[in-house]
């Protein structure tokens, strides 16, 4: 295996399995306050991305990042 490939494995295994299991007690959460559908319908997830797409466009135009 090359050595690239074993750095950039121990990498992911590090950061995807908590990760992983961050969105599954985030799902988990908003299912107890019984509203799964946050923003159009779209559950915790499909939320998140929108709202942060939303907020890093307005905070580059207000920071004048481009």
């Amino acid at each position: 295996i090359p050595k690239s490939m074993e750095l950039t494995t121990k990498s992911l295994a590090y950061t995807a399995v908590p990760f992983i299991i961050f969105l599954r007690w985030f799902g988990d959460f908003f299912e107890t306050i019984g509203n799964p559908d946050i923003i159009l319908g779209l559950g915790w997830l499909g939320s998140y991305i929108i709202l942060s797409i939303i907020f890093s466009t307005l905070t580059r135009k207000v920071l004048r990042v481009h």
